[in-house]
């Protein structure tokens, strides 16, 4: 319910059991507060500031009925509500009184996110739009629009289009830097997020390049506990009721949410540390290949990607074998990709040579129908090597035209 500054005085004059008369003077008459309780008449700037300190408030509550620490608490209940909390925290806010347009894109780029939890990508692109309508017309900074950018993105790889995703990525990578906002929390998701568009289209070198960007500027391994612990810190400033306290809890709160964020990043982390891991192993540095496809394996254990642990997993045991190191117990594959990847590395293990064969050919089975064409043809080469040094020319020649075949229509098929 909206008040006057009328009803708020005589209410809070009342609440602190004061009479007219003790508000008033000496500066003013009980006449005087009684025809602005009544609305009859309207105070100035420097009565309000009076009758402000009067009272014990500030003189903004007193203006608009909103404490001080209004907004810092509006800004308290969005980082909790990013920290975890329902979707339905963010549609309640959405309806608060006094939410600023920026405070409503949040709310918009929280329930896009739970949206796409139970992938309803019509309903998360729709709030991501929205997130990036109210930044625009609110004239907010572009680091922030940038989040939203995020979220369509993040829905548009859902609907398999990594493409489009990587352009509007990059776009707002490039604002960031062309207007002087490189906000490190912004350039951290943009960089995570285009690590994983790059992986989903293939391109190892692209992927490993925003990886090791997002890895710099990672702050550290428990995003979760920091965030926690700077919110205690603003609640606790903010419930003590010391109008000096207010700039310290805007402090904590601001370097919460940034946390937050990060926190929400996390688990995507694993593809970086995938991407650079990758990357190392071709340039020869096993022992960081070795570091960060441990740390994307548990990552994507932890984060319920299985999946995509079962591929670095099986990425980790090629590395390991290369490493001369024993021999690594292989995962249960989830597809046939994967079990002809498993079936090269049995190959690889295997002591005699129709062993390695009879897995070389299961791998290049697995390989036929879906590739990728660089491990198709990979087997290949390796099939033909070991049927060439056993005497039969022949055979491998059939076999390199056989699997050149077989590259030649996956080609086409793209």
């Amino acid at each position: 319910m909206v008040t006057s500054v009328g009803e708020r005085l005589h209410r809070l004059r009342t609440e602190r059991g004061m009479s007219q008369r003790e508000l008033a003077e000496p500066r003013y008459t009980a006449a005087f507060v009684s025809s602005l309780e009544a609305g009859k008449r309207t105070a100035s700037v420097e009565a309000l500031e009076y009758f402000a300190e009067r009272l014990g408030i500030g003189v903004d509550e007193l203006r608009t009925g909103r404490a001080a620490d209004h907004g810092l608490r509006l800004e308290l209940a969005l980082a909790e509500a990013e920290s975890g909390g329902p979707a339905t925290a963010f549609r309640e806010l959405l309806h608060t009184e006094g939410l600023s347009p920026a405070q409503r894109a949040w709310c918009h780029i929280g329930l896009g996110h739970a949206a796409l939890t139970v992938a309803d990508l019509a309903d998360a692109t729709a709030h991501f739009e929205a997130a990036d309508h109210l930044f625009t017309t609110a004239a907010v900074p572009p680091h922030h629009r940038a989040h939203a950018t995020v979220g369509r993105a993040a829905a548009l790889r859902h609907q398999r289009d990594a493409r489009y995703a990587v352009y509007l990525l990059t776009e707002a990578r490039d604002e960031l830097t062309r207007t002087g906002h490189p906000d490190p929390s912004a350039l951290l998701a943009l960089h995570v997020h285009l690590t994983v568009a790059h992986s989903d289209l293939g391109d190892d070198v692209q992927a490993a390049d925003a990886a090791e960007t997002a890895l710099a500027l990672a702050a550290g391994p428990r995003p979760t506990a920091v965030a926690r612990g700077h919110l205690t810190t603003a609640r606790t400033l903010l419930d003590a009721g010391d109008a000096a306290a207010l700039p310290e809890a805007a402090v904590a709160l601001a370097q919460g949410r940034q946390a937050l964020r990060e926190a929400a990043l996390h688990s995507k982390l694993a593809w970086c540390h995938r991407a650079r891991g990758l990357r190392r192993g071709r340039d020869g540095d096993r022992e960081g290949a070795l570091a960060d496809l441990a740390v994307a394996e548990r990552l994507f254990a932890e984060s319920g990607q299985d999946e995509r642990r079962v591929d670095t997993a099986l990425e980790l045991a090629e590395l390991r074998l290369a490493m001369g190191i024993a021999e690594p117990e292989l995962p249960s594959a989830h597809n046939s990709v994967q079990q002809a990847r498993a079936d090269r590395l049995r190959a690889l293990m295997a002591p005699g040579a129709a062993e390695k064969e009879r897995f070389l050919l299961a791998a290049i089975a697995g390989f036929r129908d879906r590739g990728p064409r660089p491990e198709l043809a990979r087997v290949v080469n390796e099939l033909a090597d070991l049927l060439e040094a056993a005497g039969r020319g022949d055979e491998a020649l059939r076999a390199l035209r056989a699997g050149l075949a077989d590259v030649q229509r996956l080609n086409s098929q793209t």
